[in-house]
């Protein structure tokens, strides 16, 4: 009956919806419409791309180890997958505190954590498969950020992500099964529900990822490509019941590419292509300005797989599932990562705001952990890039004022990208190919300083002078990288005014291969309480610091250590617990 209801219900949506809005003729489907220049926000917003499934919480089994690429057996050297060392270099603070909070609590951390960081809503990845199965089970955990949102007040703005719909299905057969999840979600949460990032005039906002094949190509197109695939998104949006305003993704790193994806679309936005062609977001702009689209800037912290593939592919074909992944040695695999200068092209890219004034800042991504881009909350990556995103964000939305607190981050590699794991060597390569002519390993091997102060300082790090900073601007220093510990100082005169000393340090022996970029700042104590409490014990990463007889504590299965912010020494079960109960 209930099934019955909401079809029905289904119907009243489109009768709705038709008479609101129609799909014109395909001959008399024009480039620049009108409505292509209307404003897509009344203010400026930081949007993640989140992966809505990748979430640590009690499942209705009773269980909250069971997610992918969230459980500390993955992380663990000796673990199931131990023959490659560890599939996974993350650690989500989430399994040490959301073990037993339900799936609209876990969303409400995420959100929390989220607006901490410096980020205003979710666009939530939807990919599109061969039935409607999986997006209507992708709806249950997108309709639990709206119930965490509804009950907490956190104001974040939500939308989906469509994502690479299969290329060979028949059109109409792919529209038609994604508006048939996207009316399922409109029903669960309300198709007119505040808390989805809507355009002034009231359209829905969605984005697409690699979304160009909802159109399916057919022999004899005479018409522009992105005619077909605008097209197709009007039919989406029709039927599933709300005028939508698409934000696509795709080839645009040409001008000819940009000005014909924004003779069709608002916007687009690109997820981490802009490597390539830094010089494609100059362009973009000024298309955009000649056009009245709505410019949009994308920013990424790094980019570094615990997914692994085959050895000597290109394809994206991913392992996906564990059982697949436990009998392989390392010497069967390879990961994909990107040479970014470790944290300095996400450092140049937070520059950029200011100058080209985007109406959304784009964040690849909030929580994905297997290719390494997140921001959510890890022992890897732990704040120190939400400081910067933060700071940046001020300056954008011209409140500079905000910036009142000093502070140093510190970015690094473990080790430097001549070494060799032993005995845990899994290949890693670029595997866009063209992305080998713009960015090389050795690009890596450098000690990234970031820092601000209202006055002038100067930077050290282990002990050499790497310059001063200006007054109140962030300043950017490195050093190549060497075995040990890392420490920054910042000193006035002969007085050290600041220190930063990360809890891990860089190895020359290290024993898999590891490439996420390593963070932390001055300001962890500050968001770790904001999210867990004053009191809460802090988790850090320690797998190459040695124990007092000189053996790196990954060797004895203690890779995670525990600080108690009162100074007390962590006790054997509390240690225990953090490297996953063994």
């Amino acid at each position: 009956m209930l099934s019955l209801m909401r079809n029905a219900f289904f119907v009243v949506v489109l009768i709705c919806s038709t008479a609101a809005f129609s799909v014109p003729k395909f001959e008399d489907f024009k480039p620049d419409r009108p409505e292509l220049s209307l404003p897509l926000l009344d203010r400026k917003m930081v949007i993640a791309h989140n992966m809505p499934y990748i979430i640590y919480h009690k499942a209705e089994n009773g269980r909250s180890d069971t997610v992918r690429f969230l459980n500390f057996d993955e992380f663990d050297p000796f673990g199931e997958t131990k023959n490659m060392g560890g599939e996974v270099q993350t650690i989500a603070y989430d399994i040490y505190f959301n073990a037993d909070k339900d799936i609209v609590e876990a969303a409400a951390f995420h959100q929390k954590a989220a607006l901490l960081a410096g980020i205003d809503g979710f666009q939530f990845y939807y990919p599109v498969g061969n039935s409607v199965s999986g997006m209507l089970n992708l709806n249950k955990f997108i309709a639990a950020h709206f119930k965490a949102a509804e009950k907490y007040g956190t104001g974040m703005k939500f939308c989906i992500c469509v994502s690479h719909p299969p290329a060979k299905m028949p059109e109409d057969q792919k529209i038609d099964m994604i508006a048939e999840a996207m009316r399922d979600l409109y029903v669960t949460v309300g198709i007119d529900n505040p808390l989805w990032l809507r355009t002034p005039d009231g359209r829905h906002i969605h984005y697409t990822w690699s979304g160009d094949t909802l159109h399916t190509v057919q022999p004899g197109e005479k018409e522009p490509k992105m005619k077909y695939v605008a097209y197709a998104y009007e039919k989406l949006a029709e039927r599933s019941g709300a005028p939508a305003a698409f934000i696509p993704t795709g080839d645009t790193t040409s001008p000819e590419a940009i000005r014909e994806r924004l003779e069709w679309f608002p916007a687009y936005w690109d997820f981490a292509a802009n490597k390539r062609r830094p010089e494609s977001r100059d362009i973009y702009k000024k298309i955009c300005q000649e056009k009245g689209r709505t410019y949009t800037h994308t920013v990424y912290c790094d980019f570094y797989c615990s997914k692994v593939y085959p050895i000597n592919t290109r394809r994206f074909n991913m392992y996906h599932f564990r059982k697949d992944v436990i009998p392989l040695k390392a010497s069967d695999l390879q990961r994909d990562m990107q040479y970014l200068g470790v944290a300095e092209l996400y450092f140049q890219q937070l520059s950029e705001i200011s100058k080209f004034d985007p109406q959304i800042v784009n964040v690849t991504t909030w929580n994905d952990y297997p290719e390494g881009h997140h921001m959510a909350p890890e022992i890897n990556h732990n704040f120190g890039f939400w400081v910067l995103l933060n700071h940046f964000k001020n300056i954008w939305l011209g409140t500079p004022e905000k910036n009142k607190r000093e502070w140093m981050v510190l970015a690094y590699k473990k080790y430097r990208s001549d070494v060799i794991p032993e005995p845990h060597f899994v290949r890693y390569l670029q595997m866009h190919p063209d992305l080998d002519l713009v960015a090389k390993p050795q690009d890596d091997d450098f000690i990234n300083l970031f820092a601000y102060f209202r006055k002038s300082a100067t930077m050290y790090i282990n002990g050499e002078r790497v310059g001063k900073v200006k007054p109140r601007k962030v300043s950017m220093f490195k050093v190549p990288t060497k075995p040990g510990k890392v420490v920054a100082e910042a000193k006035s005169g002969a007085e050290t005014i600041m220190t930063l000393e990360p809890p891990e340090p860089i190895t020359d022996k290290p024993f898999r291969t590891d490439r996420l970029t390593y963070c932390y700042s001055t300001e962890f104590d500050r968001y770790y309480d904001a999210l867990f409490g004053a009191s809460a014990p802090r988790y850090y990463l320690r797998q190459y610091q040695l124990d007092s007889d000189g053996v790196p504590f990954w060797k004895k299965g203690r890779s995670v250590g525990v600080r108690h912010p009162d100074g007390r020494e962590p006790t054997d079960a509390e240690i225990k617990f953090a490297n996953g109960g063994k």
